[in-house]
């Protein structure tokens, strides 16, 4: 079964960040130390404002393979002060909102990447729900997968020349399937 922003041609973007296993949603975060220092003392009450949203809601991506990857890391930059900013992202498992009772609401995203819109997805966690996810997620030990500035640029690349929305305003089609 083919996922939503795989086509047919292999991905040229090797030795980028991977989050195998698939699917798992994402959440961008503005500081890899607001996970990385409660994950390391164990403290999901500290952990859980990574999750702490407008209206208890938080934004996330679902994604089913690196391809997918790569292009909501290289959208999550649109609005950003450079398209190669470095984007760190904590992995969520499907199982693990299933474990804490949270359904994920799929929600349009406001980039401009077409897949990016159909991949995203609402959480609403209140302040209960967050902190039993960042538990969950100390449990496991996951850690938050950063992109750096040079991995964000090899994806750049490959992005452009696949005329994704993000990047490519002027884009009248991307290799994702949208079309303008």
């Amino acid at each position: 079964m083919s996922s939503p922003g795989t086509n047919s041609e292999e991905d040229s973007s090797s030795h980028l960040p991977s989050l195998s296993p698939y699917p798992t949603f994402l959440r961008k975060l503005t500081r890899k130390n607001n996970w990385d220092n409660p994950l390391r003392d164990c403290d999901p009450q500290k952990a859980s404002k990574v999750f702490v949203g407008t209206d208890n809601v938080t934004s996330v991506y679902l994604v089913h393979d690196d391809i997918e990857l790569r292009r909501i890391a290289v959208a999550m930059n649109q609005y950003r002060g450079s398209m190669t900013e470095k984007v760190d992202l904590l992995p969520i498992r499907p199982s693990e909102l299933d474990e804490i009772g949270v359904l994920p609401q799929q929600t349009p995203s406001d980039l401009s990447c077409n897949l990016a819109k159909k991949l995203h997805h609402d959480l609403e966690l209140d302040e209960q729900a967050a902190v039993a996810l960042s538990r969950v997620l100390i449990e496991a030990q996951r850690e938050v997968t950063r992109w750096t500035t040079g991995s964000v640029s090899k994806a750049l690349t490959v992005s452009r020349e696949e005329g994704c929305f993000s990047v490519n305003p002027e884009s009248r089609s991307c290799a994702c399937g949208g079309q303008r």
